[in-house]
């Protein structure tokens, strides 16, 4: 587990025209210059969790693009057909990955970094897994919905940088029965390492870029509760995720 030394713990407070205007200016061909960042929501997500992210992200000044990735059935699959449908989640994977080559042709050479919660977390790995070694900067996995001993070699092998796994003891419903009784994204029947972190027994080699950051009290002032949906918080985003992504040291 990596300790995180937060600075400021004032929260963000934005207007609704500032979120407006953050909204629409998330994905503009400047910005695109200078990198592209894809979001993606959790399993029967509306998209207002990777919102919420990207204006903490915008916020704290990171100049990147960011785009939100929709993959979910919506109500016609009453969030449960986002878990079970492994066919439907690898071809959601595939279209992606064919947005992400896009840019890089368009934009060659300029950062990538992936952001998932929850089954959009485990969309993430997947993606990953596909993608060529160091090809993406960073990723960041928030509360994910995967099994804890899953094994991540692959996904790691395609991050340049660092794979950062936000996890929080107190996120027992959604992902700690929720997962027991219905099963992970990765089709296991346990509590979800966005409740206890991932788990490996062995020294591999990739496993070094994984930082894992544990939920703590402190974190409740920016809007962090312990709870599935706030680890994707503004503030959080803002005060935690943007300071970890753009430093240059090994964290």
């Amino acid at each position: 587990m990596t300790t995180v030394d937060i600075t400021n713990l004032e929260p963000v407070k934005l207007t609704r025209a500032e979120r407006r205007r953050m909204d629409a200016e998330a994905d503009t061909p400047p910005r695109r210059e200078r990198g592209k960042i894809w979001l993606l929501d959790g399993v029967g997500g509306d998209n207002r969790l990777p919102r919420r992210c990207r204006r903490g992200l915008l916020h704290a000044g990171m100049p990147e693009a960011m785009e939100i990735f929709s993959w979910q059935l919506g109500w016609a699959g009453l969030w449960i057909g986002d878990v079970v449908c492994e066919k439907r989640n690898r071809y959601q994977v595939a279209l992606l990955r064919r947005k992400i080559r896009d840019y890089q042709r368009d934009y060659p050479g300029r950062p990538i970094r992936l952001i998932g919660h929850s089954g959009g977390a485990a969309l993430v790995t997947f993606c990953l897994e596909k993608m060529p070694p160091e090809s993406v900067q960073d990723a960041i996995l928030l509360s994910p919905a995967l099994s804890p001993g899953y094994d991540l070699t692959r996904a790691l092998t395609a991050v340049k940088r660092r794979m950062i796994v936000i996890h929080s003891p107190m996120d027992i419903w959604m992902i700690g029965l929720g997962t027991l009784m219905i099963g992970t994204v990765d089709r296991r029947w346990c509590v979800s390492a966005g409740v206890t972190g991932f788990r490996w027994n062995d020294q591999r080699r990739q496993y070094a870029k994984l930082r894992q950051i544990r939920w703590s009290p402190k974190m409740i002032k920016l809007d962090w509760y312990g709870g599935h949906n706030s680890s994707a918080s503004t503030s959080f985003s803002s005060r935690v995720l943007a300071p970890m992504l753009t430093r240059n040291d090994s964290l």
